[in-house]
């Protein structure tokens, strides 16, 4: 990642690391989670930066969060 080394950008160069190996083994599948705090943006980061198809970044991400959402509206 070309800005990894800069003082302002956002994940740590550990963290990249560990986020690059998850997304790669799972690929689009993992943004399924990009709900999750924490570990959501840095996986919709790196969506990004592999480029992954729009089409499939929106509907992951949109199961994902509409999931998330439906259970807490169930839960109340």
């Amino acid at each position: 990642i070309h800005y990894q080394d800069r003082k302002w950008f956002p994940i740590k160069t550990k963290s990249v690391e560990k986020y690059t190996k998850f997304y790669q083994k799972w690929g689009v599948w993992s943004l399924l989670l990009a709900w999750v705090p924490i570990i959501g943006d840095p996986l919709t980061f790196l969506a990004g930066v592999f480029r992954a198809r729009r089409s499939l970044f929106l509907l992951m991400v949109s199961i994902g969060k509409i999931g998330r959402y439906s259970f807490l509206l169930f839960l109340f």
